[in-house]
């Protein structure tokens, strides 16, 4: 299913970089048949590999079976790049100086 990416955070986990990534997508058929949904879900991937997505970008996250039978983020599907980043400044924490008059 898309995901807009909204957040991604680059951190450090077991001595190795790592990624947060943000999203929003639609409810699923059986979210929307079986209870009332309002807005866009929200998902939280981690993963220690770095798939250059930026907020704004439309994707598509892609799984394998990992550790445990528990499925496991190993590539992503680019459907459309950003052509802007869907919020402005102010909302995603990098706060604009006042402009001098």
């Amino acid at each position: 299913m898309a995901c807009t990416i909204v957040g991604i955070r680059k951190g450090e986990s077991k001595g190795k970089p790592c990624w947060n990534i943000a999203a929003t997508k639609d409810y699923s058929a059986y979210d929307q048949q079986n209870s009332e949904c309002e807005g866009v879900d929200v998902v939280s991937e981690f993963t220690y590999i770095d798939f250059a997505v930026h907020p704004g970008d439309t994707v598509e996250f892609v799984y394998d079976k990992g550790f445990q039978g528990r499925a496991t983020l190993v590539d992503v599907k680019i459907i459309s790049l950003a052509g802007s980043v869907p919020f402005d400044d102010r909302q995603s924490g990098k706060d604009k100086q006042p402009e001098k008059k």
